[in-house]
């Protein structure tokens, strides 16, 4: 049996960290939970018009607390117009569970075993009962695929 030192540790944890966080954030959960209050996005226009999505995918807007992704609105992909209910938080609660007014909506997507950042413009931020229409090129930037690349 080999024992560790504290200083091995240390380093040992130093080296396999950002290997385990990127594989972390990997694996996202696409169902959000209905905090009562949210805005709508509808997606139409040059938003469908992409070269990675295809119909069953996953996309969702996230929230990072703890530096962990929650989903707070998810879909899944069409290719047709379609909305995106995302939530906002539930003020009865003594923690957060959605997003803030005027939040930045953050998208992502899962295709095929790659997840994706997603940026876009004008950005999209958090209105309570709003609605705002995205139909601008979304770009999509890989982040890492379930094999941990």
């Amino acid at each position: 049996m080999i024992k560790a030192t504290p200083p091995t540790l240390r380093l040992l944890f130093s080296f396999l960290f950002p290997f385990l966080s990127f594989a972390q954030d990997c694996d996202l959960n696409y169902i959000p939970v209905n905090t009562g209050s949210n805005m709508i996005i509808m997606i139409n226009g040059d938003a469908l018009t992409n070269e990675v999505l295809v119909a069953g995918d996953s996309i969702g807007a996230f929230m990072n607390i703890n530096d962990q992704w929650v989903c707070v609105g998810g879909i899944e992909w069409t290719g047709q117009q379609q909305t995106l209910a995302v939530w906002g938080n539930d003020a009865n609660n003594f923690y957060q569970d959605g997003l803030m007014a005027m939040d930045e909506v953050v998208l992502k997507a899962t295709s095929n075993g790659v997840l994706y950042d997603i940026t876009y413009a004008p950005t999209i931020t958090f209105v309570v009962n709003g609605i705002t229409i995205l139909n601008s090129t979304l770009s999509m930037n890989p982040v890492c695929d379930d094999l941990g690349n």
